[in-house]
């Protein structure tokens, strides 16, 4: 609506809390059609589409450039969107047994077989930029069974291959190669953009796909960003896309940005009310666990301003690129904004779920050890016995923060080959009351003796004896007072860990 009608609806929603009620309701009603899980293939989906496989490549020109014959053929790409929908971080398909068996001349199989997947990709460079740029949104829920090529379908994808010029079958293979060779972790996350960004690719209108598959391989990030733009753009509002036309390009860009980061934190939020779903249902209004506990709520915020270094009552300050961050705030300046933003979010909207998800992640981000029981903990060179003053400058950047200050000493003094002072506690009896007390009665009852002995070999050793501590406690899900986040760890990791999360 526009005008007088849109104001007499403003008008009435203001006056009545009832209809305000109502089309609360109809919003989340709404909004979760945009979550309902995508259908499966059927058994002759991949038969199907592979009849579309005819391809004629004659017309190609270079790398990066494919003829427009080129990316309507891959009309298989459609398995990547069942596939990307349902959260399949998995290969396309894998092939029959005997689907290669007479073929010895193209040693190629994973390259073909990911034909979908990179089709679009010019190297591992672009799929990394991708990744960096974080364009597009998360989905994940529990993939399908995918179809099996057999023979007949395999040789449909050989014969695109072979098809493709000399150049770019190798820049194929150097692709494959190099995401094998990434890190687990890494190619996971590689991979999994690669997948969103062949579904996002298929999705496209016919004009906006040809743009970006067009695109020379540096300006084809360039036409992925600018089309993105131009979507988000489309699927705002008629009066906000009207409201757009009036603002500068940086204007434009930077409210879009905000868009796609509420839509996503929105879909995260989605996936995270799934897990605790019958137990949200049976709270009505009242917050997830652990928010609807008082006492657990409180030793949060503590822990966010002793062990992050970062003062709930202050998040809510005024924060600019140009506001100093306190020495011992272990945050960066982002994480900062928007850990003030969900905790804002989640007080005042009850946007609670994807607030507990950025606590988990700053958790893990910023691991911490036990402090002294008594006295300050080692943050300042000052309190580092005859520590050079090159030393002194080059740890700088970590002074005010623990355990970071303490930890990069002990690195240096180790380079150095110089003998390390104790920086912090090394045995049960340093650590404070509350850490010693969950230590003995928590983690020692359900230490393994092997678990035992290797911790009692590192007995006054810093830092190796406290990451010990706290890694058999990660392992044993107990949550150190003081060190960890607050709550019962395998709930946290249960409701609030997104698929892919390390």
């Amino acid at each position: 609506l526009a005008g007088e009608a849109a104001a007499s609806v403003d008008d009435q929603l203001a006056k009545n809390p009832k209809l305000r009620k109502q089309a609360e309701q109809y919003r989340k009603t709404f909004d979760l059609l945009d979550h309902l899980p995508m259908p499966e293939p059927s058994p002759n989906f991949a038969s199907r589409t592979l009849t579309q496989l005819q391809p004629n490549l004659s017309q190609q020109q270079a790398i990066g450039k494919p003829s427009s014959g080129w990316f309507k053929y891959f009309v298989l790409a459609g398995l990547i969107v069942v596939a990307f929908g349902l959260g399949a971080a998995v290969p396309l398909a894998t092939f029959a047994p005997d689907a290669r068996k007479n073929d010895d001349s193209l040693d190629d199989t994973a390259v073909v077989e990911a034909l979908p997947l990179y089709y679009a990709v010019d190297n591992l460079d672009f799929a990394k930029s991708l990744q960096t740029a974080n364009l597009f949104l998360d989905e994940s829920t529990k993939p399908p069974e995918l179809p099996r090529y057999n023979s007949q379908e395999l040789d449909q994808l050989v014969s695109v291959f072979r098809q493709l010029s000399s150049q770019r079958q190798q820049q194929l293979r150097q692709l494959h190669s190099e995401l094998q060779a990434l890190p687990t972790s890494e190619r996971i996350e590689v991979q999994q953009t690669i997948e969103q960004y062949a579904a996002w690719v298929d999705r496209l209108p016919e004009p906006n796909r040809k743009r970006v598959l067009e695109a020379t391989p540096e300006k084809r990030l360039d036409a992925v960003t600018d089309t993105l733009a131009k979507q988000n753009q489309d699927w705002l509002p008629e009066q906000k896309k009207n409201g757009l036309k009036q603002l500068a390009v940086a204007e434009r860009m930077e409210f879009l940005q905000v868009y796609v980061d509420t839509e996503r934190n929105r879909k995260q939020e989605w996936q995270l009310a799934q897990r605790q779903w019958r137990e949200m249902k049976d709270m009505g209004d009242a917050p997830p666990w652990p928010f609807n506990d008082e006492k657990l709520t409180k030793e949060i915020d503590e822990y966010i301003r002793t062990v992050l270094g970062a003062d709930p009552a202050k998040l809510m300050a005024s924060l600019d690129k140009k506001t100093d961050l306190p020495s011992e705030c272990r945050l960066s300046r982002e994480e900062i904004l928007d850990l003030r933003r969900r905790r804002e979010d989640a007080f005042k909207s009850q946007y609670w779920l994807t607030y507990g998800q950025l606590l988990l992640r700053l958790s893990r981000d910023h691991a911490s050890l036990p402090r002294p029981k008594s006295g300050d903990p080692v943050v300042r060179p000052s309190q580092v016995r005859n520590l050079p003053v090159r030393e002194a400058l080059l740890t700088k950047f970590a002074v005010g923060k623990w355990p970071e200050f303490a930890l990069d000493v002990s690195r240096r003094n180790r380079l150095d080959q110089k003998q390390s002072e104790t920086l912090g506690p090394a045995r049960p009896e340093d650590f404070s009351e509350a850490v010693r007390e969950a230590f003995n009665k928590q983690l020692l009852p359900k230490l393994s003796p092997d678990e035992k002995k290797k911790l009692d070999n590192l007995l006054g050793r810093w830092p190796a004896y406290p990451e010990e501590v706290m890694k058999l406690a990660n392992l044993h899900n107990i949550s150190l007072p003081e060190v960890s986040l607050p709550g019962d760890p395998e709930r946290w990791k249960k409701y609030y860990e997104l698929p892919g999360a390390k």
